[in-house]
C-alpha cells in the first residue's frame, strides 16, 4: 500500500490543484488506503473529495483554484446574495 504525501503527489496532480487542495486529496486517498488495498479507488474517492468541496472550483483552463480566488467560468455560485 503506497501511501502519499505532498511530495509524492504525480506531478500531473500537483500542477492542477493548489497548495491547500493537495494536502486534501492525499489525506483523502491515505484514509481510503487505511481500509483498501485500491489505489485506483483511492484515487477516485480523493478526486470526489476535492470535486466536491465548495472550497475549490475548477476553472476552464482544467486547474482548480479556492473559491476565494476563482474569477468566473464556472457554474458554481461564489457567494450568497444578501437577502433584502
Amino acid at each position: 500500500m503506497n501511501q502519499l504525501s505532498r511530495e509524492s503527489l504525480p506531478q500531473d496532480i500537483k500542477d492542477v490543484l493548489p497548495e491547500e487542495a493537495q494536502g486534501i486529496f492525499v489525506a483523502a486517498y491515505n484514509s481510503f488506503l487505511d481500509n483498501s488495498q485500491d489505489e485506483a479507488a483511492a484515487r477516485e474517492v480523493a478526486w470526489q473529495t476535492i470535486n466536491n468541496n465548495s472550497r475549490f472550483a475548477r476553472g476552464e483552463d482544467g486547474k482548480y483554484v479556492t473559491v476565494d480566488e476563482y474569477d468566473g467560468g464556472h457554474d458554481r455560485p461564489l457567494a450568497n446574495m444578501p437577502s433584502s
